[in-house]
């Protein structure tokens, strides 16, 4: 092929006209403030057993790769503990990581369990009264260094735990650095420079 006749393939360049630059946007409708509600969270199978068990956990749905949530009273948490670890429909006997939360209006613990039985997990919550939630080494022993670690960065108090003292911190620490209320300028920031 000749390149005139390839020129003479190419689509046409379109002309700009003062038309095209006068073209207004048409105003957005005013949107509508409605109130759109979540669907219930209907409780899955862990909170279904606990619920037989006489427990009243709050249901909280899955996270984002499948794991039940559920939520229970502070003074449940042994209790509720203990059945999700000898319940043959539960079997957690491994308790993976407590950790905290502080959500400005209350302290939570996160407690992350795993079956190495059927190879199940779930999320237990519990939210703090006064700062202290029971423990849970009576029931998991690997909840011994997870208690101290979350009681020293976010002060909840674990009752009736066997050695409850900082395990990152210096023992003589003032505050606990995850809270929402902490200083970061604080000069104790520089404690290894004293």
């Amino acid at each position: 092929m000749s390149s005139s006749n390839e020129n003479e393939k190419q689509a046409p360049e379109a002309e700009t006209t003062s038309e095209a630059s006068e073209v207004k946007a048409k105003p957005k409708a005013a949107a509508k403030s409605e109130v759109v509600e979540a669907p219930p969270i209907y409780p899955g199978h862990y909170a279904q057993l606990l619920m037989a068990n006489g427990f009243s956990p709050t249901p909280l749905g899955n996270d984002a790769v499948g794991i039940e949530m559920v939520s229970i009273q502070a003074n449940e948490l042994p209790a509720v503990a203990q059945c999700l670890r000898d319940n043959n429909a539960a079997q957690f006997d491994l308790l993976l990581s407590v950790s905290g939360v502080d959500w400005k209006d209350r302290l939570e613990a996160v407690y992350h369990l795993y079956s190495t039985k059927s190879f199940q997990k779930m999320v237990l919550k519990v939210t703090a009264v006064d700062d202290k939630i029971p423990s849970v080494v009576s029931v998991w022993q690997t909840a011994d260094w997870h208690e101290r670690e979350t009681y020293d960065l976010f002060g909840i108090i674990f009752e009736g735990h066997p050695n409850l003292k900082r395990i990152l911190m210096p023992s003589d620490w003032i505050g606990f650095p995850m809270r929402k209320d902490y200083k970061v300028d604080d000069p104790r920031l520089v404690w290894n420079e004293r």
